[in-house]
């Protein structure tokens, strides 16, 4: 799939994709990016810098040429400011080869290499950079991994829209910290491409002037918590990923969200779970919460064939993390014992972002204010900041616990790199902190220090599933580097708790629909929907959308709702049994379901199998009718979750339709015919 050419050019090329980079007195550059099903070139100016970064200040770019000054009418030379050092492939996981291009600087001390990985089966292909100082400490900033200009044919063609929900922008935009996912399509060619990347939180970037020598650039922020990493002698530094996939077709269908989605599964972490129903004593008890109370709820979630229990916050006090002896009296132990006998997993809730638990302890770690002052919490907290000593007690806090109650599955709450709700600025000013220098390099020191701390935990517990929250990650939305952090990925606290005063089960699916139309939603735990006795079933189809994590009073369900949930339960775990729901499908189009109308959704695994749901609404239609997905493998017969009753059957690309009858929302097993 890789191979080198005379002339340093260097191709990497399966059936369907193709990418030629070359490396030149002037640098390096990419020569052609070919769609190789539909032969459509996609390079519309190979003069375009590979990369760019400064290093102590000076600019590098990865290509440069003689231009003409409009200033003066004279040449300016230019010339490379690297040498190639190396060239070489290797295999990568899934069949997958990776180029891996050395170079040296020529003006400071630093070697640097670019990556390029192409699997066999997949039309795109992903890009990283290394970099390693050879001498004193150099200071790396402004990194822009991927920089091209590309269209399938004129680039005043295309359409940008951009993640999670893909809302349409201009021919020119700028985006810093939100969106990690562009796509770009042509109408008139029925084409376009997507452009993802893994930088963390805040420091994600992307700026689109077709006009300007960038083109289209994707980096690290440059601006709101800006980039910086010190490179200390011999140290080296592995930057996030790009990735870049064309298609040819409609660029709302399933089929081209389900082909980007495979590759970026491909560079998230295995998971055990494949997306079993868990249950969370959040809502509606917060921290009222006792040993009785959550045996008989862990009891209830076991009857009703949940297959997790979340112990969430409430459970210590603020005398050095210790339980509660008033609501455990006797410790967490006879609980988490209690929870595994019913064949549950056990989940714990902790604290990494402050000092809550111990409030006024360990000073030293805290994060620090431009000024000078405490980065506060709420209720007189202070956040900690994760590049400090504060990510090695955590380290040996957290597998104090999962070994002391047998974990399986930690939530790690509470937000101090940069808050989600926009209450805290990002990073940390300390300068006397053990892994970070100062304020410039904070942000990514921390994230950095998170990943330490999963990868650290997993060598020890390498069968714990790790959620670092949407508060604790720090970003609004489910993104392409929060699923590589966790496991799991805790997306929202939206809720049915109060129904007057939080959202219901549509305004909810709304949002969920906007997480998974490209994300694997087989790893997003999307809401805190509740199960209370009122609507259960709508809530728990909805909570289907994504991996089901719900919330309620389970005791208060009725033994009639009860013997429903439990049927549903165990045809959807029974459709898990064949592996995790990757394939996902929207049935009705918009994203966002309207009041009136109904909305639904399909989601299989490889084989084509998997569940179906839809739901009513206020619509006063008495059916709904759909067109059965053109790119399932084969004919599918559904089946009803409550009931176990036929429901018909179609051929992929035929109309069916379902009668609502009496109900609100119906749910299906689906199995090939």
């Amino acid at each position: 799939m890789i191979e080198f050419l005379a002339g340093n050019i260097f191709v990497m090329a399966n059936q369907r994709f193709c990418r030629r980079v070359e490396f030149s007195a002037h640098g390096l550059r990419t020569t052609s990016v070919l769609d190789r099903e539909s032969g459509l070139e996609y390079i519309t100016d190979d003069q375009v810098p590979e990369f760019s970064f400064a290093l102590n200040g000076e600019v590098i770019s990865s290509y440069s040429y003689s231009t003409l000054s409009d200033l003066d009418g004279n040449v300016q030379e230019s010339t490379c400011a690297f040498t190639l050092a190396g060239a070489k492939k290797s295999s990568g996981p899934a069949g997958s080869e990776i180029l891996q291009l050395d170079f040296a600087l020529r003006t400071q001390p630093l070697h640097f290499s670019v990556f390029y990985q192409l699997y066999p089966d997949l039309k795109g292909c992903v890009k990283w950079l290394s970099f390693s100082s050879q001498g004193p400490e150099l200071r790396l900033t402004a990194l822009a991994l991927e920089q091209f200009n590309l269209a399938p044919g004129r680039a005043v063609d295309l359409e940008y829209r951009l993640g999670p929900g893909f809302h349409p922008v201009g021919p020119m935009f700028t985006t810093t910290g939100s969106d990690d996912i562009v796509l770009a399509y042509d109408e008139s060619t029925r084409a376009g491409f997507w452009v993802g990347t893994s930088i963390p939180g805040p420091m994600r970037y992307f700026m689109c002037y077709p006009h300007w020598p960038s083109g289209l650039l994707c980096g690290y922020s440059r601006s709101t918590a800006a980039f910086c990493k010190y490179l200390r002698p011999g140290e080296s530094f592995v930057s996030a990923e790009v990735f870049l996939a064309t298609f040819q077709g409609d660029c709302c269908a399933a089929a081209q969200r389900n082909e980007f989605r495979r590759l970026l599964r491909r560079h998230l972490p295995s998971c055990a779970d494949p997306g079993g129903i868990m249950y969370c004593t959040w809502l509606p008890f917060h921290k009222s919460i006792s040993e009785k109370l959550v045996s008989d709820l862990a009891e209830k979630a076991a009857d009703l064939q949940f297959q997790t229990l979340v112990l969430d916050d409430g459970w210590f006090t603020d005398q050095q993390w210790a339980v509660d002896a008033e609501k455990f009296p006797g410790g967490l132990e006879p609980l988490a014992e209690k929870v595994r006998s019913l064949g549950l997993r056990f989940g714990l809730w902790f604290n990494i972002g402050t000092d809550y638990g111990n409030p006024g302890s360990r000073p030293e770690d805290n994060c620090l204010l431009p000024t000078g002052e405490v980065k506060p919490f709420s209720r007189n907290l202070s956040c900690r900041c994760l590049a400090s000593k504060h990510r090695d007690w955590l380290v040996e806090k957290l597998c104090a616990l999962a070994g002391q109650y047998g974990l399986g599955y930690y939530k790690l709450d509470f937000s101090s790199i940069i808050s989600p709700y926009g209450i805290m600025p990002p990073g940390c000013s300390g300068t006397e902190h053990a892994y970070h220098k100062n304020a410039a390099d904070a942000v990514q020191e921390q994230y950095q220090s998170m990943y330490y701390i999963r990868q650290e935990i997993k060598q020890r517990f390498p069968d714990l599933l790790l959620d670092f929250s949407f508060e604790s990650y720090g970003t609004e939305f489910p993104n392409i580097s929060a699923l590589q952090y966790s496991e799991l990925h805790h997306s929202s606290n939206m809720s049915t708790n109060s129904p007057a005063l939080d959202m219901n089960a549509r305004k909810i699916r709304q949002q969920l629909y906007r997480y998974c139309l490209v994300l694997p939603a087989e790893r997003i735990l999307g809401s805190l929907i509740c199960l209370s006795g009122e609507n259960d079933v709508e809530h728990l189809y909805t909570a289907f959308v994504g991996v089901p994590l719900v919330a309620g009073n389970l005791l208060a369900i009725s033994e009639q709702d009860a013997a429903l949930i439990r049927r549903i339960s165990q045809a959807y775990h029974g459709q898990l049994a064949g592996g995790p729901l990757t394939e996902f499908y929207l049935l009705n189009g918009d994203p966002r379901p309207a009041r009136y109308d109904w909305d639904g959704f399909l989601k299989t695994n490889t084989a084509g199998e998997g569940i179906l749901c839809v739901f009513r609404n206020d619509s006063t239609d008495t059916q709904c009718e759909f067109t059965v997905p053109a790119d399932l493998p084969a004919r599918i017969m559904l089946e009803d979750m409550a009931s176990g009753e036929a429901a018909g059957s179609a051929q992929p690309g035929q109309r069916i339709c379902i009668p609502f009858q009496a109900c609100t929302s119906r749910g299906f097993v689906v199995r090939k015919a």
